[in-house]
């Protein structure tokens, strides 16, 4: 999950570092290990605040060792996914 951090002021005026996480009310995340269901896309993310859209499916991907993991695809880019000729299953 991406953390902004930018520079501010308390109120005191004193110089502080605030971090800001535009996805912190994600359960799982962009990826997870099978069972799990990611609820965040893995490509795409709100160019005005920085925070993940939501998965409405996933792809799966298996490790060498036979891990499966799955990754969150929205709408937007459900296209390319199938170009890719991956198997995406929508929610």
């Amino acid at each position: 999950m991406p953390l902004i951090f930018k520079a501010a002021k308390d109120n005191n005026g004193n110089n502080i570092i605030v971090g800001y996480d535009p996805d912190q009310d994600a359960k799982v995340g962009r990826w997870c290990k099978a069972p799990q269901l990611p609820d965040r896309c893995d490509s795409c993310w709100d160019k005005e605040t920085f925070s993940r859209y939501p998965a409405e499916g996933y792809y799966e991907e298996k490790d060498p060792d036979g891990t499966v993991w799955r990754y969150g695809v929205c709408r937007r880019c459900l296209a390319e996914h199938k170009h890719r000729k991956r198997k995406v299953i929508m929610y």
